[in-house]
Parts: C-alpha cells; sequence; structure tokens
C-alpha cells in the first residue's frame, strides 16, 4: 500500500549523521527525517530491496552490510526490542540476500501445491500456506514478476470420523488472487499485501485465512513477518491452557445449532475466552515485529485472519486496520444469498476510533492541498505536527503513531452457525431446505473495499464455479473501478475466498 502515508506543509532540512549517511532524528519536528524526505522521498536504504538476481553477489560485495535502524537515547521513538521463547527466527539479511525466493514464502510445517497436496494435520507447528514456489515471483511482485497472479488454489472434501461419506461431510474450495498496485511515472516496486492460508490447523477441520495490507517503505517486510508468524503465535495462544475465567477459548461446550438448515447468521462480539487469546497472539506478534530487524517507524501492516472450527460450527474474525472479511450464506435450493460483514474497518473518522486519537494527543483531518482544500481519506495526525498522516486507526508497526491511540490490538467477532448447519432435512413447500446450504467467505485487502460494497463482492464471487475463479474476478473488478476513478493509481488488491459447502454436493 503506497498512500497510507502523507506529509504537508513546510518541512525543514534533512539531517544525516556526519560520515555516516544514517539519518538522525529532527527534533523539533518530532520526525524521523531519513525516512521519506531524504533523496527524493527514499531513504538511503538501498539495502532493504532485494537485488536481482544473479547480481545480488556482487551487490553484496561492493555495498556495505544493511543498516537497521534503531532509534535509542533521547529518540520518543525508542523502544524496548522483544522476543518470544521458541518463536521461529526472521533473518531481515537472508530476506534481503535472496534474489528470487518470495519475501513472506510458505513457512513452517507443511506446504501445499495446486493439486492440494501437503500439510501434515498432527504437526506442532502448523503449515502456513502461501504462493508455490512456481508462482512465488508473480504473486509477491518479485524482482523481474508482474506482482499478480495466483496466490493458491485447493479443493477437498473434509471427512468426519472414519472417513466414509455423509451429509456430515464438507467441500472446501479455496482460492487467493493478488494484484500489484500501480503509479503513473514509476514509484510502486513491491506488491505489499500477503496472505495466509493454514489447512489443517491446530486439527483437522480448523482452518486459518488471513490477509495483511503493508504499507510504507518496507511494508512488504512488514506482512511478510506477520505472514510468517502470525499464525504460529496464533497457534501457540490458543493452544495454552484458558486463564481462570476463560472458560470459552478454543475447547469449550458446542454452541447451539444454530437452525442447522441455513437460518439467518448473527455476528457477535467474542467474549473473553475467545477474545483473549487472539489479542494476546497480536501482541506477541507485534512485539517479535519489533525486535525484528525491520523498520517500523514508518511502516506497517493491517491483519485480518478467519479461525474456521468446521465441526464445531463456529467462524472467528479478528482484525487491526481496515482489511475487511465478509460472509455470505445461501440455502440449498440455489435460494439469494444473505450477506453479514464479520469485521468494521479501523478508520480513523470512526467515532469511537476518532475518540481514541483526540484522547491521545491526536487530530483526525484529510489533507490540505496548497489552497486549503481538504481532501482525500481521514488521516491521522500529531495536534500540532503534519505528521504522520496514517490513513487507519489501528495497525502493527508504525512507532511513532503508538503515541497517537493507534496500535494493533485487535477486535473479535463470532459467528456460531452450530455444527448441524446443512445438514436438516429439506421443508416442505419449496423454496430450498438444509442439506445443500453454502457459506461463502471473502477476506481482503482495502484495494478491493475502497470502490466497492459486500453486496457487489459477494454478487461477483457467486457468479463464479470455483473459489480461485472467483478471486481472480473480485480482483479483477477491484482494478476497473480503480481505474475508472483514478488511472494513475491502483492500490496492491488481494482476496482470498472460501467456498464451503455441506449435503449431498459434497459427495
Amino acid at each position: 500500500m503506497c498512500a497510507r502515508y502523507a506529509t504537508s506543509g513546510p518541512l525543514s532540512r534533512s539531517l544525516l549523521a556526519p560520515d555516516s549517511g544514517a539519518p538522525i532524528i529532527n527534533h523539533h519536528l518530532a520526525q524521523p527525517l531519513g525516512f521519506s524526505l531524504h533523496h527524493g522521498g527514499r531513504i538511503a536504504a538501498w539495502a532493504c530491496r532485494a537485488a536481482p538476481a544473479g547480481a545480488a553477489s556482487a551487490a553484496a560485495a561492493a555495498a556495505p552490510p544493511p543498516q537497521v535502524l534503531n532509534y535509542r537515547g533521547t529518540s520518543p521513538f525508542a523502544v524496548p526490542r522483544h522476543s518470544i521463547v521458541g518463536a521461529p527466527a526472521f533473518s531481515l539479511r537472508r530476506a534481503l540476500s535472496s534474489g528470487t525466493a518470495p519475501l513472506g514464502a510458505p513457512a513452517g510445517g507443511g506446504g501445499t501445491g495446486h493439486d492440494g497436496s501437503g500439510g501434515s494435520s498432527g504437526s506442532s507447528n502448523p503449515g502456513v500456506f502461501g504462493a508455490d514456489a512456481d508462482d512465488a515471483t508473480s504473486a509477491f511482485g518479485g524482482s523481474g514478476g508482474p506482482g499478480h497472479g495466483r496466490l493458491f488454489s485447493r479443493s477437498r472434501i473434509v471427512r468426519r470420523g472414519d472417513g466414509g461419506g455423509g451429509a456430515a461431510d464438507w467441500q472446501v474450495d479455496v482460492g487467493g488472487y493478488t494484484c500489484k498496485g500501480f503509479i503513473a511515472g514509476g514509484g510502486k516496486d513491491e506488491n505489499q499485501d500477503r496472505t495466509i492460508l493454514v489447512e489443517p490447523f491446530a486439527k483437522p477441520g480448523q482452518l486459518l485465512l488471513g490477509v495483511l495490507d503493508g504499507h510504507g517503505t518496507f511494508g512488504h517486510l512488514v506482512s511478510s513477518f506477520l505472514a510468517s508468524h502470525l499464525p504460529n503465535v496464533i497457534y501457540q495462544r490458543l493452544s495454552a491452557p484458558p486463564l481462570p475465567g476463560d472458560d470459552d477459548g478454543g475447547g469449550g461446550a458446542d454452541p447451539p445449532p444454530g437452525g442447522g438448515g441455513g437460518g439467518r447468521l448473527a455476528v457477535r462480539p467474542a467474549e473473553r475466552g475467545v477474545w483473549a487469546p487472539l489479542s494476546a497472539a497480536f501482541s506477541d506478534a507485534d512485539r517479535l515485529l519489533c525486535g525484528s530487524g525491520v523498520d517500523v517507524l514508518e511502516s506497517g501492516s493491517t491483519a485480518v485472519v478467519c479461525h474456521l472450527d468446521l465441526w464445531r460450527g463456529r467462524l472467528v474474525t479478528a482484525w487491526a486496520g481496515d482489511s475487511r472479511a465478509v460472509l455470505a450464506t445461501r440455502r440449498g435450493g440455489g435460494g439469494g444469498w444473505r450477506v453479514v460483514a464479520l469485521s468494521d474497518d479501523h478508520k480513523p473518522e470512526r467515532p469511537d476510533e476518532k475518540v481514541r486519537i483526540l484522547l491521545n494527543g491526536g487530530r483526525v483531518e484529510q489533507m490540505t492541498d496548497s489552497f486549503g482544500r481538504r481532501g482525500g481519506p481521514y488521516r491521522v495526525w500529531f495536534r500540532h505536527l503534519p505528521y504522520p498522516g496514517l490513513a487507519m486507526s489501528r495497525a502493527f508497526g508504525d512507532l511513532p503513531c503508538r503515541r497517537l491511540g493507534v496500535q494493533p490490538e485487535p477486535e473479535v467477532t463470532v459467528v456460531d452457525f452450530g455444527p448441524d448447519w446443512g445438514t436438516a432435512p429439506k421443508r416442505r413447500g419449496g423454496g430450498g431446505g438444509g442439506g445443500d446450504d453454502e457459506l461463502l467467505l471473502v477476506i481482503a485487502s482495502d484495494g478491493v473495499w475502497e470502490y466497492m460494497d459486500n453486496e457487489d463482492a459477494v454478487a461477483i464471487l457467486a457468479r463464479e464455479p470455483d473459489a480461485t475463479r472467483a478471486a481472480a474476478a473480485l480482483v479483477a473488478a477491484a482494478a476497473e473501478r480503480w481505474r475508472g476513478v483514478d488511472p494513475g493509481y491502483i492500490d496492491d488488491i488481494t482476496a482470498v475466498v472460501a467456498r464451503l459447502r455441506r449435503g449431498s454436493a459434497a459427495r
């Protein structure tokens, strides 16, 4: 994402430490000038871009090692470096030295190909599925790639018990597609969106899906780090014994059946037992990120993850930022889709978010042009400074914004569709009954939602026969709407779609 930070008004000179070329902080502006102002909007962080294949070794021999910027002392943005024992390591140097390996590639105990193979169900470290090796360059915008393409495609039958077929079987079809953004005149080098697919997650019948949307100079490194680590910390937190009073976390009794035949599903805020582990996992991932060496002074990422437990009949969504998850349901017999929003975008102008920012000494305003006219999205600013101009109210990273109330604290919602969803007998009188009910889940970055509402997105997805084609159609439609509004700028666009069907259609 390119337009997340904005700087308006006059700025003083860019200061460099003597004989080092390293940026220092201008304390009069309380702004790390070396980031977005030096060298016409780019810092001398050339080391934070992957060299083309074949030139990596020559560049490594000729250039000094990359500098990891870590402000200490009197810097108002100094933060302690944290770590979690047992968490997987992330090597910034290794990520930078690879010319073709995808940033945010699959990590963990398993992987999957386009044929749907791979991934162990009993692994203590869940497999994180992203782009395949042959699609890595095009999917993630690596060196030499166009920055768009299929991320993954997986379709299979999830059976209960001994594997015998029956009405309890689920047909799970998951697909992802991404498109790198565009800026007229250049300047958009990386696709900063990343995705998460873990299946099975923790145990058979569970999936973890997610989208991360990076922003800022090093947003692609932030989202890549989170794509590799967030599933692991979520797994660790959900697997830990619940604290006293947190009785409804990963375990607990099954929810009420909820009609079992495609009744209207209700989204509700998560109770403490569901919210607490996910909140702790987001906090753990953020601490890991701040201590990883990835520069997060003017870079960050949103995150939205959905944990789906098919056998329990529960869908839990946690998000921070303006990436969004939407659920649609349809009764058997080909009826219309019912659309339910699983998340509510964390925008600075949202009333409850705005109050928090104002109480922390910030202000929420649009940008002002040279004629004094305001326009564009609402942004977060210091009260008396034209900085930082972040266009969301919650995010990972973005350390200066912590003083303004911008945190990675997630909101969490729950949908209980019940373990008997889609297995009720057909009703009399037509109109479709139970037995062939469908769930359609879409998780996408704000590149999809900027000029498209939830109902439009579901209508586009419903026309396609499978999840992968649906995700590609949604991304293409979103890109066309961007071009219709402003041909000179298109945001990164990424969508993950899951179609789940139960009953005779799954056999």
